[in-house]
């Protein structure tokens, strides 16, 4: 590795900033465990100073340290007139128990005058005091010198002359932000390669995303004398957010050859993205890079069979690097070789020629022409390559069905036939997909009992013409498990419960050939 560069996560302050994040004092625990299980070195746990729940998290972190991880507390410069014994803020982080604090600081004339009402040397003097009064308390001091790029453009001697007086004050790490999000690549490269801000030193970077550009400019910082980058977990923060942990880490460690994380975290960061989503009550993005379930997906033929014979045709990395994998996309695109692969690794068991391939090929273009896509729906590809290929056995007809909704309320009949034997049930449900689900699983399990542990997990319905209203077609997308194992089947019709049918019997078919 060529150099060191430490990881800065700032998630429970500025990413508690972001429209729509709240973290109950739970939630902070489990994501503080999170990130120390990650190695992060410091993560900004809250503003005790400004917020109660932040303090209480705080006096819960005093007895229960952290294994990997330093705790930093975050507040702000003091007041302009109020003596740093008077103010509250410095005190709140002095009587907490963090060895490591960061304060914020104006980098600008403008900024100063404006928000603060003070003239910049009296800037200068705010920044100086309340660094050498921490200082004198026994804290470590981090410096966030706020809107630092926009005061460099305005006045370039002064913005730098903040940060001067942050280091002589005793400023250990000082943080060059983006705050508004909106300076260039080029910018951070100068900034970061003058001498005058090497002299400051260590300076790390912190990048908003407003332009799109937090990830690129914390990575172009990195490359051009940075020591440290802050980010948050999936660049969660104030307005667009910040630069992104599962962008910017794997690529400052695989593509440039930092120092930033160990090797255990990168090879296991797929799993810590699904994790934080789920921490952070966040759906995760199906093409994340690196991580995302689609970063390593292939649809189209030549795609597919460029990978299937050397990986590096298509793939950046080799996908195991991040714990993620590749997946073979098929659909109306796709050729006889992708088909051929999808097919020997879904049902290992099966020989399938190229004949049998053309077949399905044509199968999958047809059905993909009505409006079915089997993009995400592994299991209803194959119930398809069954039938097609005549593998299909039949364990069960759906004779007839009737869901009915009454105020809310969802129940659904049917009447299935197993061989010889019928078997008529009814069952109420959360809906009338629910509902419909409860009675075939009810009927289906006096014959296979297995069926019993399946279960929904998730419905999605999407509109595919928009412009016929109500008389549009509706492909369902059903994921079920059987606590095990997951799959999704797929459904389309101008009927939504015939669609959601559809769907349900694939998935109940497909279980039951995994029983046998």
């Amino acid at each position: 590795m060529d150099k060191k560069i430490f990881v800065y996560d700032t998630t429970l302050r500025d990413g508690m900033q972001g429209v729509g994040s709240h973290f109950t004092i739970e939630d902070k625990k489990r994501i503080t465990a999170l990130l120390d299980s990650l190695g992060v070195p410091f993560i900004e746990c809250g503003a005790p100073g400004f917020n109660p729940k932040d303090q209480q998290f705080f006096e819960y972190l005093e007895s229960h340290p952290l294994r990997n991880s330093k705790a930093v507390a975050f507040g702000s410069t003091c007041r302009a007139d109020v003596p740093c014994e008077e103010d509250a803020n410095l005190q709140a982080l002095i009587n907490c128990f963090a060895e490591y604090v960061c304060i914020f600081g104006k980098s600008s004339e403008f900024q100063a005058k404006a928000i603060l009402g003070i003239s910049k040397e009296k800037n200068l003097e705010i920044i100086r005091r309340s660094i050498e009064y921490l200082r004198k308390n026994g804290k470590h001091v981090f410096y966030d010198a706020e809107h630092f790029f926009d005061g460099y453009a305005d006045d370039r001697e002064y913005a730098v002359s903040t940060i001067k007086v942050a280091k002589e004050a005793g400023a250990e790490l000082i943080c060059l932000c983006d705050t508004r999000g909106a300076a260039m690549p080029e910018e951070i490269k100068a900034v970061f390669e003058s001498d005058e801000i090497k002299e400051c030193g260590p300076v790390g970077i912190h990048a908003h995303n407003d332009i799109g550009f937090a990830a690129i400019n914390t990575i172009e910082a990195a490359r051009h004398g940075a020591e440290f980058v802050q980010v948050t977990l999936m660049g969660i923060g104030e307005r667009c957010g910040n630069a992104d942990f599962f962008t910017v880490i794997p690529t400052m460690k695989l593509k440039l050859g930092m120092d930033c994380v160990s090797n255990e975290c990168i090879s296991e960061i797929t799993q810590s993205y699904y994790k934080a989503a789920d921490l952070l009550n966040i759906k995760a993005y199906a093409r994340e890079p690196y991580v995302g379930r689609d970063a390593f997906s292939h649809k189209g033929g030549i795609h597919i069979d460029g990978v299937l014979k050397d990986s590096r045709t298509y793939e950046h990395i080799n996908p195991e690097a991040v714990g993620n994998h590749r997946r073979s996309v098929l659909s109306e695109v796709s050729g006889k070789a992708a088909v051929i692969s999808k097919i020997k690794k879904i049902m290992p068991g099966v020989e399938i020629s190229s004949e049998d391939a053309e077949k399905v090929v044509m199968a999958l273009k047809n059905m993909e022409l009505e409006g079915f896509q089997y993009e995400g729906a592994d299991a209803s590809f194959e119930i398809l390559v069954r039938k097609t290929l005549g593998l299909s056995k039949e364990f069960f007809r759906l004779d007839s069905y009737r869901v009915t909704s009454v105020n809310a309320k969802s129940s659904a009949i049917v009447d299935v036939l197993v061989g010889d034997e019928e078997a008529v049930t009814s069952a109420d449900g959360n809906g009338p997909v629910d509902a419909l689900d409860s009675s075939l699983r009810k009927a289906l399990s006096k014959f296979y009992p297995g069926i019993s542990n399946m279960h929904l997990v998730d419905y999605k319905v999407r509109v595919l013409d928009s412009k016929r209203g109500t008389a549009s077609k509706v492909r369902v997308l059903i994921e079920s498990t059987d606590g095990k194992h997951n799959w999704v089947t797929v459904g389309m019709s101008e009927d939504i419960i015939e669609a959601s049918k559809m769907a349900l019997l694939d998935s109940h078919e497909y279980l039951l050939y995994s029983l046998m």
